[in-house]
């Protein structure tokens, strides 16, 4: 795997505060990455946090809304991370569309993140 880069995760702005409902019971996501578009097989992100607990961490794929016929989709669980934890899921069954790519963002309920660094 090779980094891809580094998404700065910020709450100000407002396209990236909604909470997708695919999330799950008792899951309230606040804070997201950009989309990445992944080749497929293993995504890993690594993160950097001011919290000094675990916080959930999940990887969603990105649909277009299409009126609301096509949602995002949860890759795999949510995975409980801190300051300097990676995670890594599978995500080559979410490989589509035309440009054969999975569109990947990064949601998570901690509220202190700073940074999301992720290799495709």
């Amino acid at each position: 795997m090779n980094i891809l880069g580094t998404a700065v995760i910020v709450a100000a702005l407002p396209l990236l505060a909604a909470s997708p409902a695919s999330a799950g019971a008792g899951e309230n996501w606040y804070y997201y990455s950009y989309t990445v578009n992944s080749g497929g097989s293993d995504f890993k992100i690594c993160v950097t946090t001011g919290s000094s607990s675990d916080h959930l961490y999940g990887l969603f794929e990105y649909d277009p809304d299409d009126n609301g016929l096509n949602s995002d989709e949860k890759i795999g669980s949510s995975k409980p991370l801190s300051n300097g934890d990676c995670a890594t899921w599978s995500v080559g069954a979410y490989v589509d569309g035309d440009n054969n790519r999975a569109e990947i963002y990064v949601a998570t309920e901690d509220n202190k993140v700073q940074s999301v660094k992720y290799w495709d």
